[in-house]
């Protein structure tokens, strides 16, 4: 099961928002990296692609988001996780190098995780679980 924030207003961003039917994206990252950067935007992207029953989000340890976010027209909700060490989301499923990127199935089980890279290996990890991207 993949934990989702013990805030409030973060959970109920990610059940109201961005939990899917099929399957859940979701992207921890940090703020200031071009790497993040650049999957956050490639994300962007894929939203206007993916079907509405695979949901997304982006999770981030600090509300220091900088301006790259309306910069870049983000469509994906940044859930703010402001535990520390390994009371943070990332820490808790063992993630220290950003983007990392997990595919949940429609009940938060990890189905796929994926450190850095491009879409095309996450798009093929959708198509293998039957869910249709264009």
């Amino acid at each position: 099961q993949f934990p989702l924030p013990v805030n409030p207003v973060a959970a109920s961003t990610i059940s109201d928002n961005t939990v899917g039917k099929a399957a859940s994206i979701v992207m921890l990252m940090q703020n200031k990296s071009l790497g993040c950067i650049e999957m956050l935007t490639e994300l962007n992207r894929f939203r206007a692609k993916a079907p509405s029953t695979v949901g997304m989000v982006a999770i981030t340890g600090t509300n220091d988001l900088g301006d790259f976010v309306p910069k870049r027209q983000n469509k994906i909700p940044v859930v703010v996780d402001s535990g520390f060490g390994i009371n943070t989301i990332a820490g808790s499923v063992g993630v220290s190098v950003y983007p990392t990127i997990f595919l949940l199935d429609s009940t938060g089980k990890i189905v796929y995780r994926q450190v850095g890279g491009t879409m095309v290996p996450l798009i093929r990890a959708l198509k293998d679980r039957g869910i249709f991207v264009r």
